[in-house]
């Protein structure tokens, strides 16, 4: 991928360790992010421009609470070092999304698709998939059958199998970008994806573009084999990446 005229990353994640209602950016006295390669500089402007509609309030992050959040954190080495490192110019807009309420994906979708429709800009979504085991209170009895066009990474009648097949029906659904399929598939599974919220709105900021993309992953793991016979120690956490290609 040609990034030489990216001015702007979006990058979208969920609050892990503090609540929030809808969604928030950085305190307005956070200007860069620090990795340790070095510094991304904050889109100043258009974090303005979001926090002035009308539509929906973006709240502030207190700085303790972004300094403890890992969800967007995680983006910044890799993306330092795809931008070309301290001599881009490319600048990020950090969203937090927490807990949304009466359909508000659809109005941070659209707040959000003027960017989308910017050929300078980048939107990364940042999501863990399936968090499975007593840990995590997640510990279902039914799971959905693999599709027969996918090739599974884990034997089907294991546990990791299992997840995978919960996770490849989402995948399928966030692929075809079937919006109302995929907030009935989180209400119906009840699958503890991390960043559900972060990818309705990056769902709905596509359908209310004007530009045209195919969604595709590009590979699928979990954290660890399974035991044959799992006990209440036991846990697994998916990962699932994916791009959108414009067409």
């Amino acid at each position: 991928m040609d990034i030489t005229h990216i001015a702007r990353v979006f990058i979208i994640g969920p609050c892990h360790r503090t609540y929030i209602d809808g969604c928030a950016v950085p305190d307005v006295s956070v200007t860069n992010y620090e990795t340790p390669f070095g510094s991304l500089q904050l889109d100043m402007e258009v974090l303005r421009e979001i926090k002035l509609n009308s539509e929906v309030a973006f709240r502030s992050l207190k700085l303790s609470d972004d300094e403890d959040e890992h969800s967007i954190e995680l983006q910044l080495p890799l993306l330092h070092y795809v931008l070309g490192g301290s001599n881009s110019s490319a600048k990020i807009v950090p969203i937090f999304v927490g807990s949304l309420v009466q359909n508000e994906e659809r109005v941070f979708g659209r707040i959000l698709s003027k960017y989308f429709d910017d050929p300078s800009t980048l939107f990364v979504i940042s999501s863990d998939f399936c968090h499975w085991g007593n840990r995590f209170r997640f510990t279902p009895n039914n799971f959905p059958r693999m599709p027969i066009s996918v090739t599974p990474v884990f034997p089907p009648d294991s546990m990791n199998g299992k997840i995978e097949s919960l996770d490849r029906e989402g995948m399928d659904l966030i692929a075809k970008q079937d919006i109302e399929g995929f907030s009935k598939y989180l209400q119906v599974s009840g699958n503890t994806i991390c960043g559900r919220n972060a990818i309705l709105i990056f769902l709905e900021t596509v359908r209310n573009s004007r530009t045209n993309c195919e969604i595709e992953f590009l590979n699928y793991s979990q954290s660890g084999i399974l035991p044959s016979n799992v006990s209440r120690q036991d846990s697994s956490v998916s990962y699932a990446s994916a791009v959108c290609y414009i067409v």
